[in-house]
């Protein structure tokens, strides 16, 4: 096992100083269990249980109360609970213990699927969980680098051509991806199995398993596809590609974004976009698995470091988007911050034409963002004009 430190830890450390209850959530094969089990339980000597095992989940639906008790020493120590979504009935228990014995830190739980989704859970853990949030490994924890937040130079117009991160090292990225046990593999046959399993898991396995909807797993499995080979098709547009109805659609791909596998980019209506959301997979292998495009992985790389990079520096959650206005893209991106927005086009040459630097002054004049970059595979930052920058993709990572 090659073991990685994850930049989320110190953010966990954090909300466990502050909240009774910890959750980290993330999609399967994110590196959730060996986190939680070898990164934090064993260096602390702390309690580590997965509701994987069929004997304990039958205990902790059984006799919720017992379980987390006899668990924690009366609630006096620290447990972990792996895949806590499988019972439910755990959160009911958390709340009256965490209301009751107001201890921070006393109870970490994980979870594939988005908590705030499930039927009974939801409700019990408002005002008493912190949450975060883990994603594929970021380039830096790839090469164990110390963390790196290159997005907040951007966000401040800091741009400086010093950066650890190699172009070799965002190829090697794109090629094999983030989900640590995937990446790991040299042989390209043997990721590729491993990807067909992930996905026959998520699509058979996990997304039936969702409640409120009835889930075809090869529907899902079609979505994917889809999405992969189709970034900008909207949700009516995968439905008429696969000749299904746009409802049947909508609720598979809001199963497959509770469990984490692809992302929602909403359209940026605040200085007059129109369009529909579009969807992006959260993972490069798994989407040039299924047939994506070199420039659309560039496009997972660039979202992958953006989300998780604010999530482990602490500033939170951003909000991704795209611009566009009757239907032709303008922005590939808009990263709404604190700071205001941040305008990327995402280029899969070292060169720009004519054409896509019309395209962007014309964008420029919409007051979308203070600046836009440019993100392309080449070495150095380049000032193309007033206001847009081309920026090699390794100083953002």
């Amino acid at each position: 096992m090659h073991l990685r430190d994850r930049y989320i830890i110190d953010i966990i450390d954090k909300k466990l100083r502050a909240f009774a209850i910890v959750g980290v959530l993330g999609a399967r094969q994110v590196g959730k269990s060996t986190l939680l089990r070898d990164l934090i339980a064993k260096p602390r000597g702390l309690s580590y249980l997965t509701l994987d095992r069929p004997n304990i989940l039958s205990e902790a639906r059984a006799q919720p109360e017992s379980f987390v008790l006899s668990s924690t020493e009366d609630f006096s120590k620290t447990i972990i609970v792996d895949e806590a979504h499988k019972a439910p009935t755990l959160f009911d228990v958390l709340k009256v213990l965490a209301d009751e014995r107001r201890k921070r830190g006393a109870v970490m739980i994980t979870g594939s699927v988005d908590f705030m989704k499930v039927d009974g859970i939801r409700e019990a853990l408002t005002g008493r969980l912190g949450l975060t949030r883990l994603y594929p490994l970021t380039i830096g924890e790839m090469a164990k680098r110390p963390f790196r937040f290159g997005w907040g130079n951007i966000t401040e117009a800091k741009i400086a051509d010093e950066s650890p991160c190699t172009t070799t090292e965002v190829d090697s990225w794109l090629e094999r991806g983030g989900m640590p046990a995937i990446c790991q593999l040299g042989d390209k046959s043997l990721r590729e199995e491993l990807i067909e399993e992930w996905l026959q898991s998520i699509c058979y396995r996990d997304l039936p398993q969702l409640k409120g909807a009835r889930y075809d797993g090869a529907l899902a499995r079609e979505v994917l596809g889809l999405i992969a080979k189709f970034p900008e098709a909207s949700e009516p547009d995968i439905a008429r590609r696969l000749g299904e109805d746009t409802r049947r659609v909508r609720r598979h791909i809001q199963g497959l974004e509770a469990l984490f596998v692809i992302y929602r980019i909403s359209p940026l209506r605040t200085v007059g976009g129109d369009g529909f959301d579009r969807f992006s997979l959260l993972d490069p292998a798994v989407a040039r698995y299924l047939g994506a495009e070199k420039r659309d992985l560039y496009r997972i790389l660039v979202i992958n470091e953006i989300l998780a990079q604010h999530e482990y520096s602490g500033y939170g959650p951003v909000s991704v988007h795209h611009y566009s206005k009757r239907g032709r893209t303008k922005i590939d991106l808009v990263i709404a911050t604190k700071r205001g927005n941040l305008a990327l086009a995402i280029h899969h040459q070292a060169t720009i034409d004519q054409y896509l630097i019309k395209r962007l002054e014309h964008a420029q004049k919409l007051n979308i963002a203070s600046d836009i970059h440019v993100l392309s595979p080449t070495v150095e930052h380049f000032k193309i004009r007033k206001g847009l920058v081309q920026i090699p993709y390794r100083m953002v990572c």
